[in-house]
């Protein structure tokens, strides 16, 4: 069949349009298909059902799978296209409730046009970026590329009588995945992330709505009614004794509301991950558990001191207090400790995963409120005789899970079997001691092709950048360090042979029965760079590449 577009397909509704001069109509339909009489319009009716497999918002907060909330949507954008890609014409339909889905609407044939090309973009409109429409004054949520699951489709629209109806599933596993308008290529499912427009379009009944699409749970996680995943359902008999279990999930790494700091520290643009279970310490490693390593350290030349000569370096010889997190080590010393111990330092992704609260998104490990003094173990040291720290000068602390902790930590699940069922927690990740990570660092906007770990579109698993480098990712606030570095998604670097007295460090370990390190390392393909101009930012009125041929 000749592909024609000559003439726009009409849409009939609640239209934002961007050609005014172009009128498009759109049907929504809030239960069964009826598309209006057949008499409408010269031809048939296209009727279009919508379904995806993430959670709709309200789900996500009825459930006490913490990563439910990244993973969900409550908003569906559809937007019309001309032969040339442009957007035609633009709307937005809120389906916060699973009730809402499948969405459907009504494509009405004109003389001519025998398909319709039409862009979906599924995501959530808190993590959107807002903007106002000039015209109407009112607000306009701009989905996020990494957040939004987008895909294209051609729709036949019949020129004889009657309702064709049509199925389409926005899948999870195509989160972060942009159609190509050069290749006419779009996602539509794990196994196909670069099929056609034409593909996987279902031919249902016109006159029965289709039943809701099954949840997406991201990789091959097990789950149960409870608010713990079978992962962690025995905790003791999965993890060493000073870690907790982390439940796998998916969540976005990156946070676009972590900006300003500057191009190397900038939390953008956020990257949608899936999660396997693993093991973290509890706290930071500590001077008693160096002490009673196998490791020395070679003390020669190092030490650090506060502007009255008091030694910062937590394990030198003559400290006693065997508490305190350990410092003043390098990143090799740091994963020659962990690897001593059974495990390894954690990645980016596992150390942001807790410390943003399992997938919640948050900005702190107790939430989305700005940070005190009461919040964690920060601004507390005097580094120079120009400015007091704000939050007194108690200097570091030893490690605690109570009192002394703040509000640092981040409560996992509770365990039935311990006395009652006492929270387990991380402590410390906003403050105490900034921390050592696997990765080798690189800002997520870098474009270099040898060393682009993070410019790549779609779902991460568990990842870790590999490149060879000298320097390395560090996560966290330090107890001398302005109370705006405890934000989790917070990133910097430096060299890993540097050891400092604001840098500690804590181990990860898999789960016990599992046969290998779920991390996969990220190498960058030099002989494919990704355009970071076509997934990073905000998802405008573009205008991308190509016509119908």
């Amino acid at each position: 069949m000749l592909l024609c577009f000559e003439t726009p397909a009409k849409i009939v509704g609640m239209v934002r349009s961007r050609r005014p001069e172009v009128a498009l109509t759109l049907i929504l339909l809030a239960g069964t298909a009826q598309c209006g009489s057949s008499t409408d319009a010269p031809g048939g009716q296209a009727l279009l059902y919508i379904d995806t497999d993430a959670p709709s918002i309200s789900l996500a907060r009825e459930q006490e799978h913490a990563f439910l909330t990244e993973a969900a949507v409550d908003l569906l954008r559809i937007d019309i296209l001309d032969p040339d890609n442009r957007v035609v014409s633009s709307t937005d339909v809120a389906a916060p409730d699973e009730m809402n889905w499948p969405v459907s609407f009504g494509i009405k044939g004109l003389e001519g046009a025998v398909v319709s090309r039409v862009r979906l973009r599924a995501f959530r409109s808190q993590r959107a970026a807002v903007t106002t429409d000039p015209n109407t004054n009112t607000k306009v949520f701009e989905p996020i590329a990494g957040y939004v699951i987008d895909r294209v489709v051609e729709v036949p629209v019949p020129y004889e009588k009657g309702v064709f109806a049509f199925r389409v599933v926005l899948r999870s596993a195509c989160r972060g995945y942009r159609p190509d308008f050069t290749r006419h290529a779009t996602c539509v499912a794990e196994d196909r992330k670069e099929a056609g427009f034409r593909d996987d379009i279902e031919s249902v009944a016109a006159d029965t709505r289709p039943a809701r699409e099954a949840l997406w749970w991201p990789g091959d996680l097990q789950r149960t009614d409870s608010s713990q995943s079978q992962d962690c359902a025995n905790a003791k008999d999965h993890c060493p004794p000073h870690s907790v279990c982390i439940p796998g999930g998916f969540f976005m790494l990156g946070n676009p509301r972590v900006v300003g700091f500057g191009p190397n520290t900038d939390a953008v643009p956020p990257h949608p991950v899936v999660m396997k279970p693993f093991c973290i310490d509890a706290t930071e490693y500590t001077v008693e558990r160096y002490k009673g390593s196998e490791m020395p350290i070679n003390t020669m030349g190092r030490s650090e001191t506060d502007p009255y000569g008091n030694e910062l370096c937590t394990w030198v010889p003559d400290n006693s207090d065997v508490n305190l997190p350990m410092n003043c080590v390098t990143h090799e010393e740091a994963a020659a400790l962990c690897e001593q111990s059974g495990g390894r330092l954690p990645t980016e992704a596992e150390w942001e995963y807790v410390a943003t609260n399992l997938g919640r998104g948050s900005l702190f490990p107790w939430g989305d409120a700005p940070p005190t003094c009461n919040s964690a173990v920060l601004e507390q040291q005097e580094t120079d005789f120009l400015f007091a720290p704000e939050c007194g000068f108690d200097g570091l602390l030893p490690v605690a899970k109570g009192e002394n902790g703040k509000q640092d930590i981040v409560k996992v699940w509770q365990d039935p079997t311990d006395n009652g069922g006492s929270d387990q927690g991380v402590w410390h990740m906003a403050g105490s001691l900034s921390e050592w990570t696997l990765d080798s660092y690189t800002s997520y906007g870098n474009v270099e092709p040898t060393t682009n770990c993070w410019q790549r579109q779609g779902l991460f698993v568990h990842p870790c950048c590999g490149i060879r480098g000298l320097t390395k990712t560090i996560r966290g606030g330090s107890f001398a360090e302005p109370l705006e570095y405890a934000y989790a998604p917070l990133r910097r670097g430096d060299q890993k042979t540097t050891s400092s007295a604001l840098v500690g460090f804590r181990c990860v370990y898999s789960v016990q029965g599992e046969e290998e390190d779920p991390v996969q390392y990220i190498e960058p393909n030099p002989e494919q760079p990704f355009d970071p101009s076509y997934d990073a930012g905000p998802i405008g009125d573009e205008e991308p590449p190509g016509g119908i041929q």
